[in-house]
């Protein structure tokens, strides 16, 4: 039994032109867990601090009101999305937080793994429409 790593080869079609590469898939399984452990941070990190915003006396002190009120443009057809949350922001705040915090551990220790990437790129994509 050989100890080279399996390598592969990608073909593909970019801009008109065929192209293809090897690849390792070893270091391609150690990329995948770095950027997932690095994701996590991101997520858990950005809970925790929204969590201990006025410290452990006031755990929920973060509000999202102000940027839901000021996220979207006036013409925009989300707006009025954004603003009905911006309603419930006692419902919405703890839900973000524990959500990040919650997506942040399950990527780390690889629990419901596809079901937190999931929620954690809806977060993105909600975060970056606006």
């Amino acid at each position: 039994m050989s100890n080279q790593p399996a390598e592969r080869t990608l073909q593909s079609e970019l801009l008109g032109r065929e192209v293809q590469f090897n690849y390792s898939e070893t270091w391609l399984a150690y990329s995948m867990l770095g950027l997932r452990v690095v994701i996590a941070w991101v997520f858990l990190q950005a809970g925790l601090e929204k969590l201990l915003t006025d410290g452990i006396g006031d755990p929920l002190a973060w509000s999202s009101t102000g940027f839901l009120q000021n996220a979207i443009a006036d013409g925009n057809p989300l707006q009025g999305v954004f603003l009905f949350f911006a309603e419930y922001g006692a419902i919405v705040d703890p839900l973000v937080i524990f959500g990040q915090i919650l997506i942040g551990l399950a990527l780390l220790f690889g629990a419901f793994f596809r079901f937190a990437a999931m929620m954690g790129g809806v977060a993105v994509l909600n975060r970056c429409k606006a």
